[in-house]
């Protein structure tokens, strides 16, 4: 995804049930803040969005923590905190989808990254916290970059050969085999190739 959907001067609390100390009402003034980046740009041009997500922020010093919600309208959202040490937590029940025409439709992703993040946050900064996921045909890192195909660091991935409940393993130099049930399977026949699982859903 794109970074700078928001400014750090003037950047007002956003997310769901967000409050307490640190929280900006809407002064000019310069915050200090967390942006989660909710959207990307594939190289096609396709927008990815996540929503709806829900995370969880709490304070190292204090134990205060805060729940962000985002409804997948947003391509991002900030948090005014005061500087320090934050865990940001994503929760499970999140949900990628392709954007077309405005409307959002729901895509099978596995998520590369852990769903815990420790930040810290500077006085008068923003600073960004990304999730990467991977989706059947592309691979994207929300808030960083694009990388479409098979993720970096692998080999190849193993990919549904139709509906018969075996898969291919497609190499990055453009050469596959076929067939096999599962990732332990492949990975016994190709013990020299680090595989990507295939695409949950």
């Amino acid at each position: 995804m794109k970074t700078g959907f928001w400014t750090v001067v003037g950047c007002v609390c956003v997310l769901a049930g967000c409050s307490g100390p640190g929280a900006n009402d809407g002064a000019s003034e310069a915050v200090s803040s967390i942006q989660l980046n909710l959207s990307t740009l594939g190289a096609s041009g396709t927008e990815y969005r996540l929503g709806p997500a829900t995370f969880d922020v709490t304070s190292q010093y204090t134990g205060q923590s805060w729940t962000a919600s985002a409804t997948g309208a947003e391509p991002a959202l900030h948090l005014a905190l005061d500087p320090g040490y934050y865990h940001v937590s994503l929760k499970s029940d999140w949900q990628l989808s392709r954007m077309a025409g405005g409307q959002p439709t729901p895509i099978a992703a596995t998520l590369l990254t852990g769903t815990e993040k420790d930040v810290s946050v500077s006085q008068f900064t923003t600073t960004p916290v990304t999730y990467a996921f991977h989706l059947g045909e592309s691979g994207i890192d929300i808030g960083v970059s694009v990388d479409e195909g098979i993720p970096e660091g692998y080999d190849g991935r193993l990919m549904p050969s139709g509906d018969s409940g075996y898969f291919y393993i497609e190499l990055r130099n453009g050469g596959g085999y076929c067939c096999v049930q599962s990732l332990a399977e492949a990975q016994g026949a190709y013990p020299g190739l680090n595989l990507f699982p295939p695409p949950q859903g």
